[in-house]
This record gives structure tokens, C-alpha cells and sequence, in this order.
């Protein structure tokens, strides 16, 4: 029975370490399972074993997660105790090799939140791609809600997001970044709905990642209240001008400066409902995001009516903070095209080249051709959902996804204006087995013969 203090630290690290080996990153644990891990033959007196879980808390080896689960130990087997994980001696978690995915995936569901692996991988690519990203679809689809269940998974703290409903009279940034009190000199009004303190927050706490979730975006005209935010999102030359005062303003705690540069760690997420109470967004707005679609299939609904149930948010509060800190990094990393190559060895580079210009060339014949950010931008995704896919990732997949995300959203028009281009993707798509987007072309081709006008919102 080992007795010497510094021996049952020593003893007690390696523990832990075996029990990381067996389980891997994720994995909670109540404290008494480590010593059920001690090297063969050791034995620590039950005494002494308790004093050991600040000092592994101190050098990074757990952390507590703020739950509870049960014990293990024969003399309280089954007893609610500390629910712990693996600390910052083990490092982050890497997002690489479907890791983030798989992770995502099983909590959403264990919570009751329904999705698909490839909607899941596009959703994550695109936020790592380009953090500004737009959903869209009917009312009731889950756009928000899959924003909102993300956020809630990777983040450390409520504090960390914000959802926020757009007002149909927001007509300024006021709504988003309040404004200097001229009555009360020196002071700062924030706006209620939390979003300047949330990137200030985010300002100050670079590592983490913060979500600011902008409901029902287009009942205003984004325009109007986002075009600071839009270019500042394309040059880290251009800020958020808060203020005409050069020295910082106080609203209550806050210190609000002259200006403001939009933090590397904030990821703003859109949602667009289209109907009659609603404006469409501009192709400078599109252009400068991923857009999602969300549609309900017949087999997704009868899925859920078979279990109607709310989802668990707060069962997946925290659990994939473990992929924070790697999120955001690779959020601000360089994405090389020469990293694109699959299984076998394929590289695919000079295809997506070739395949790029097809589609200049389709898109130019109406004036909606791309232009250099989103070729690179395209480029970027590719890359990042094969990081993220990992084994077993198609070429075909991320294509697919790009065509549909970073192209189509713009595509608005009459027979006269859309029918060749229309024809000219749908052949592309047939050629190259990319069925999200022809699905999509055929919707748009349907409405355009019946209507005589189309567009990628409404079809």
C-alpha cells in the first residue's frame, strides 16, 4: 500500500493517463474510476486518494465538467458524484478525420435533434470556410434551432452566444452596436439584445469560439444594419465604427471604444425565411456566404411524428468544448489546395480548376459569373470538408455542396434570363453525379416553365 505522497501523485498521473489511452478525449468519468487504472500491483489507501483530485485539477490533468455521474467504487457504487473529464495535458481535441462530426452527430442525437452526417459536415465546413453562414427554408425547417444546438455543444459558457430576432424596423447598426448617449456625456447605450457585449467579450477571449445567431435576417433589409459588419468581415483593415469620441465610452461595466475590429472568433449565423413579409437578400450579401438550404422530406417528417419530442438542450450543453480552441484555429488557418486528395492517392486540384471554369462559363451567359473571392472561398471549402470528412471523403460531395451553397443562391430570374443557365447545371450535374444540385436545378427548372420566373429562395 503506497503511503509517500510524492509517489501517489506519480502514481496517480499514470493512472490517468492509461484511463485517457482506453477512452480517448471525450470521455467523462466520476474521480473513483482512476484508481480502478493504477499500474498492476499498485493500491493507494482510500485515505489518501482524495487530496489528489485538486492536484490533478492544478496540473491539468481533469477538469470538472459541471455535471454529475455515478460512482463506481464497491463502498458507494451508484452514488451521484463529480462527473470530470481529461484537462489541458492532453491538449484540445482535433477536428480532423470526422472526429468533429461523429462527436457532433451522437450528441445531437441523444438530444433528440434530427441530422444528417452530410448536412452536419457542410454546416461545420462552412462555418470554418467563411464565418459568416445563412440557412434557409420554411418556417419551422430547424434553421435556427441547428444554429442554436451547435452553439450550445461547443461553447464553454452561455455567454458564449446570443440568438437574436431581427425586427422588421431596423433601419441602422443602432439595433446591433447601440449608440453614444448625447444627453449623458461619456456614456454608451448598448443594445438590449446583447450583441455589441457579446464581441466585445469575444475581443478580449480570442481562443474560444462566440456565435451571434441573427434570426429571421431578411425581415429587415440586411443592407440597412449589416453592411458595417459585411465589410468588415472582408478586410481586416475596415472595423465597426462605434463611436465619433476617441477615447472609450462607459455603458455600466463596459468600456465600448472608438471603433472595433470584428473578432477571428466570432461566427455569425443567418436565418431567412421567404414569404410575402420578407426581402430578398442582394447578391452582395450572398456572395459573401455559404447558404444552406433546409427542406422537410416526407420520410424526415414521419421520422418525427413517431417521436414529437422537444430536443435536450441542455443535455448537450458543453460537450464538445473539447473542439473549441481546434475550431477556431483552423477557422483562421490557410487552407492548401494541394492537401485535396482523396483515399487513393487522387489528387484533385487541376480538377476543381477545370471544373470552376465550366461553371464561370455557365454562370457568365447571365451576368452572375463569380468572382475571385469565391473561387477562393470554394477552394478553401473543398479542403476543409475532406479535413473534416476524413476517411472516405468524395470529391464529387464537396463539389456538390459548393454548387449549390456558393453559386446557385444568386440565381433569380425569368425563362429568358435563367433557361440556358439552368440547362447548362443541370448538365453539369448529370455529368458529374452531383445530386443536391440536381435536384435543386430540376426544382427551379419546374417552376420556371410553370411560372415563367424562378429563384433559387422560393424554388
Amino acid at each position: 500500500m503506497v503511503t509517500n505522497s510524492p509517489l501517489i501523485d506519480d502514481l496517480a498521473r499514470r493512472a490517468v493517463e492509461k484511463l485517457f489511452e482506453e477512452n480517448g478525449r471525450l470521455f467523462k468519468f466520476p474521480f473513483d474510476l482512476i484508481w480502478e487504472f493504477l499500474p498492476d500491483g499498485e493500491k493507494v489507501d482510500s485515505a489518501l486518494r482524495s487530496p489528489q483530485a485538486k492536484k490533478l485539477i492544478n496540473d491539468g490533468y481533469i477538469k470538472k465538467t459541471g455535471g454529475l455521474t455515478k460512482t463506481v467504487s464497491a463502498s458507494r457504487r451508484g452514488n451521484d458524484g463529480t462527473e470530470y473529464t481529461f484537462g489541458e495535458h492532453f491538449g484540445g481535441m482535433e477536428i480532423i478525420d470526422g472526429e468533429i462530426i461523429d462527436q457532433a452527430y451522437w450528441a445531437f442525437e441523444r438530444s433528440k435533434f434530427g441530422i444528417e452526417i452530410p448536412l452536419l459536415a457542410r454546416f461545420t465546413a462552412a462555418l470554418i470556410t467563411k464565418k459568416f453562414l445563412v440557412l434557409t427554408g420554411m418556417s419551422g425547417s430547424g434553421k435556427t434551432k441547428l444554429a442554436e444546438t451547435f452553439a450550445v455543444w461547443l461553447t464553454e459558457s452561455e455567454h458564449q452566444y446570443r440568438v437574436v430576432a431581427v425586427g422588421a424596423d431596423w433601419t441602422s447598426n443602432e439595433n446591433l452596436l447601440g449608440y453614444a448617449d448625447a444627453l449623458n456625456e461619456g456614456t454608451y447605450q448598448l443594445p438590449s439584445n446583447g450583441v455589441l457585449d457579446l464581441i466585445i467579450k469575444a475581443s478580449g477571449d480570442t481562443e474560444k469560439p462566440y456565435f451571434l445567431i441573427l434570426d429571421e435576417m431578411n425581415l429587415s433589409h440586411v443592407e440597412r444594419y449589416f453592411a458595417d459588419f459585411l465589410s468588415a468581415m472582408e478586410s481586416s483593415n475596415s472595423k465597426l465604427r462605434l463611436h465619433g469620441v476617441l477615447t472609450d465610452l462607459k455603458a455600466g461595466e463596459v468600456k465600448v471604444p472608438h471603433e472595433l475590429a470584428l473578432p477571428d472568433n466570432l461566427f455569425i449565423i443567418g436565418t431567412v425565411n421567404v414569404d410575402e413579409t420578407t426581402y430578398m437578400f442582394s447578391p452582395k450579401v450572398l456572395d459573401r456566404a455559404n447558404v444552406i438550404e433546409f427542406r422537410a422530406t416526407h420520410e424526415q417528417m414521419s421520422a418525427f411524428l413517431d417521436d414529437p419530442a422537444g430536443i435536450n438542450l441542455k443535455a448537450l450543453e458543453h460537450q464538445g468544448a473539447a473542439f473549441a480552441e481546434a475550431f477556431v484555429q483552423r477557422s483562421n488557418a490557410h487552407a492548401d489546395i494541394a492537401t485535396l486528395v482523396d483515399d487513393a492517392g487522387v489528387a484533385y486540384g487541376s480538377q476543381l480548376k477545370t471544373d470552376l471554369l465550366v461553371l464561370f462559363t455557365a454562370l457568365a451567359a447571365m451576368g452572375s459569373e463569380f468572382g475571385f473571392r469565391s473561387a477562393k472561398e470554394i477552394a478553401r471549402f473543398m479542403v476543409i470538408h475532406k479535413e473534416l470528412s476524413g476517411t472516405g471523403w468524395q470529391y464529387k460531395d464537396a463539389l456538390d455542396a459548393q454548387v449549390l451553397q456558393k453559386l446557385m443562391p444568386k440565381l433569380h430570374g425569368s425563362a429568358r434570363k435563367l433557361e440556358g443557365v439552368l440547362k447548362a447545371l443541370n448538365t453539369f450535374a448529370e455529368a458529374n453525379g452531383l445530386p443536391l444540385t440536381l435536384e435543386k436545378v430540376k426544382r427551379m427548372q419546374e417552376r420556371l416553365k410553370r411560372d415563367g420566373f424562378t429563384s433559387f429562395a422560393e424554388a
